[in-house]
């Protein structure tokens, strides 16, 4: 009988340890908080949003600072037509790498679902100063522009867009701004 409660006891001391000093096990499920963020891209692409929310949440418990789990949260929530929050998400990537224009390029798409152009704007143009060959922006803030009746600016952009995508040889994208000019 001593024997067994010995075992029991030198069990028991090393999983307290784990559990006072880890965070109750939470950030010790074995995975990286990269590995939680591709799980959650694979579940967003089939639609399952909620799912993929809880994989960021996961990426974040363990790194805080993961930009990326941020942004892909940001696009689930886009995908649940949830845009303030999926706004708030793309700032807060934004925030912790300035650098990605791809962060802000989502932000400008989140705020443009929301109607706020003027903002949507801001963002789109800083996209284009982290990288100006982002086609898909320069499309983006000619959608935003011609939203705004605002048409100058909007064939500016889309000309830029369509010289950028015939560089990478996208003839459908090219085809699409095409119709897109012709009506504006």
């Amino acid at each position: 009988m001593k024997i067994i409660k010995i075992v029991l006891v030198s069990a028991i001391i090393p999983m307290l340890f784990l559990i006072i000093f880890c965070g109750g096990g939470n950030n010790n499920d074995g995975e990286t908080a990269e590995a939680h963020v591709q799980r959650g891209i694979s579940l967003a692409q089939v639609g399952e949003y909620d799912k993929a929310i809880e994989e960021y949440e996961k990426a974040l418990n363990k790194d805080p600072e993961f930009a990326d789990a941020y942004s892909a949260w940001g696009l689930a929530l886009n995908g649940l037509g949830k845009y303030e929050e999926a706004a708030e998400k793309f700032e807060e990537a934004a925030g912790i790498n300035p650098n990605n224009a791809e962060y802000f390029s989502n932000w400008g798409l989140a705020l443009g679902n929301l109607d706020k152009h003027y903002q949507a704007i801001e963002k789109f143009e800083e996209a284009v100063k982290i990288n100006p060959r982002l086609a898909g922006v320069h499309a983006n803030l000619g959608l935003t522009y011609m939203k705004m009746g605002k048409k100058e600016e909007a064939k500016r952009e889309f000309m830029a867009a369509m010289e950028l995508f015939k560089k990478l040889r996208k003839d459908e994208d090219v085809k699409k701004i095409e119709e897109i000019l012709k009506d504006l």
